[in-house]
């Protein structure tokens, strides 16, 4: 789904609808955002849904992978009444390169309650600033280091997945600046919500 943001309110600060930016057009249907559900048809990620967003004025600057994992097909709370979220591996990219694993844990004393837990690595925090990853990209680039460089042939099957897309663009969707996308993306998420990255960005 494509969304393109309205206006709205950033860290306190009232922002332009897209629209409105100088030089845009006020029919303009160029997306802001940007949501989509993929599947892998192997045996190996049968059934496993990724989901990728991304977009302009959003609350956070952030690239993350979200690992979420199912829940048990049987709860050994049953008697109890408590929300039990699902465990999740939490790996940030940018900025604040590290991982978090987030877990439910038994909180002590009555009533019987679940709560969600981090155990937190930050590179940072061991290893002292990093090298930006245009930095380490040039420096490979000077060694004829090609490792993480993107092949040719991933660039035609990216083209091949998202042309028929572009070619029949879906309706565009508004969401206010300064949240995470239009309403309708939480569509792609089987009975779920997108991960908050607020609270981690």
């Amino acid at each position: 789904m494509f969304g393109q943001y309205a206006r709205g309110s950033i860290a306190g600060r009232q922002v332009p609808a897209y629209r409105e930016e100088e030089g845009v057009s006020a029919q303009s249907r160029t997306e802001t955002f940007v949501a989509v559900r993929l599947r892998i048809e192997n045996w190996r990620w049968q059934g496993v849904p990724f989901l990728l967003r991304t977009g302009k004025r959003l609350p956070a600057r952030a690239t993350q992978i979200v690992v979420t994992f199912r829940g048990p097909i049987l709860n050994c709370f049953e008697p109890f009444t408590c929300d039990i979220e699902s465990n999740r591996m939490v790996i940030t990219l940018q900025p604040d390169e590290g991982f978090d694993l987030q877990f439910n844990v038994k909180v002590p004393g009555l009533p019987f309650r679940l709560q969600q837990r981090d155990l937190r690595f930050r590179y940072g925090e061991v290893y002292g600033r990093l090298p930006d990853a245009y930095e380490t990209l040039l420096l490979d680039l000077v060694r004829g280091q090609q490792t993480f460089f993107v092949r040719a042939d991933e660039v035609e099957l990216a083209w091949r997945m998202y042309t028929p897309l572009l070619q029949q663009l879906p309706p565009l969707h508004f969401y206010p600046a300064g949240t995470w996308g239009p309403d309708a993306a939480g569509q792609l998420i089987d009975g779920g919500r997108w991960y908050d990255l607020s609270a981690k960005a």
